[in-house]
């Protein structure tokens, strides 16, 4: 079975969003059931971006928590979770520049929450370790550009 993606251009760099990934992203969600435009859908998915990062920094937390970690994934580890608390952030304040209608600076702070799961994967490779956060990180990626894909629609 193939696999539709949906593929937009943003800054020059092609997104592929994986079509039934985004749906599943606003499955069982209430909001989304009444949402009337792109702009609710940006903002939906904002919100799920949010609080994945909160989800991945609890994850992240219970994996520190564990005795046998060796040093340079402990590293890696706490890196990845300034990283989400970051990403957090970044989303909150993309958030509120959308609802603001400033959407250069929304688009600036949802993208820098996308390079949260590119450089924590990155930390794990740079230490020749496999990242225990692999999955999450690229389910976090396709979370936060689903805000970015509904934010251009609302541009055009």
């Amino acid at each position: 079975m193939l696999s539709k993606k949906l593929a937009i251009q943003l800054q020059g760099v092609i997104l592929l969003l994986k079509l039934d990934f985004c749906l599943s992203a606003f499955e069982g969600n209430p909001k989304a059931k009444s949402a009337t435009g792109a702009a609710d859908l940006v903002e939906i998915s904002i919100e799920t971006s949010i609080a994945n990062a909160t989800s991945m920094g609890s994850l992240i937390t219970s994996l520190l928590d564990k005795k046998r970690i060796g040093i340079f994934a402990r590293n890696c580890l706490e890196d990845c979770s300034e990283l989400y608390s970051l990403a957090g952030s970044n989303l909150r304040r993309g958030g509120k520049a959308f609802e603001g209608k400033d959407f250069g600076t929304a688009n600036i702070e949802l993208t820098a929450a996308m390079d949260a799961p590119i450089t924590c994967e990155d930390g794990f490779k740079e230490k020749g370790l496999v990242s225990p956060l692999t999955k999450e990180n690229k389910n976090f990626f396709q979370l936060t550009a689903i805000p970015l894909v509904f934010m251009k629609m609302v541009q055009e």
